[in-house]
């Protein structure tokens, strides 16, 4: 994913006091789908997710395969910036089986690149007064709209919580299974 990293450069070249809103290239991920649980929950309810997950991927016959990406999109009115995949059938069959459309809307997969926390959540600590680190601004990453990002093979299931703590967007990992 070194062409993700040089988005990341190229963002905080444009406006530096955004670095904090970069993830950290070991915590790049895709997000498949958000299932949102009733409750806040302990582990035994976690780990139900995570067979859940699983079993969802077992009955599809999921074996790993590989993932392009090619250009950026943004969300939440720009205070997310990600990378796409190439459309992919397994992809999106992974997508649709582990939607629980508790979300309320169709949910694309991605990986997050770069992500501004809401007024709520200042783990970012950045400072709320300067209304251009309310969100990444389009010109810090336009150029990078249709490039090939690369490509990554996807062969484990990870059950995040997001829970906003940590810098640059740290979605703590509950627990994984390779397929």
């Amino acid at each position: 994913m070194e062409a993700i990293v040089t988005v990341q450069r190229a963002i905080v070249e444009h406006t530096p006091a955004l670095a904090p809103a970069l993830i950290p290239p070991p915590r790049l991920h895709i997000s498949l789908a958000m299932v949102t649980l009733a409750t806040l929950c302990g582990e035994a309810e976690e780990a139900k997710a995570l067979q859940w997950g699983f079993q969802r991927f077992r009955q599809l016959g999921t074996k790993p395969f590989l993932v392009r990406f090619q250009g950026m999109g943004a969300f939440g009115g720009g205070r997310v910036v990600f990378a796409k995949p190439l459309e992919e059938p397994n992809l999106r069959r992974l997508a649709e089986a582990l939607s629980d459309g508790s979300t309320g809307r169709p949910w694309t997969p991605h990986v997050t690149v770069a992500k501004v926390r809401t007024r709520r959540d200042d783990s970012l600590r950045l400072p709320r007064e300067d209304a251009t680190l309310r969100v990444i601004p389009a010109p810090s990453y336009e150029r990078f709209m249709g490039t090939v990002l690369g490509e990554e093979r996807f062969s484990e299931f990870v059950l995040c919580r997001m829970v906003g703590s940590g810098v640059g967007g740290d979605y703590p990992v509950v627990g994984s299974i390779p397929f």
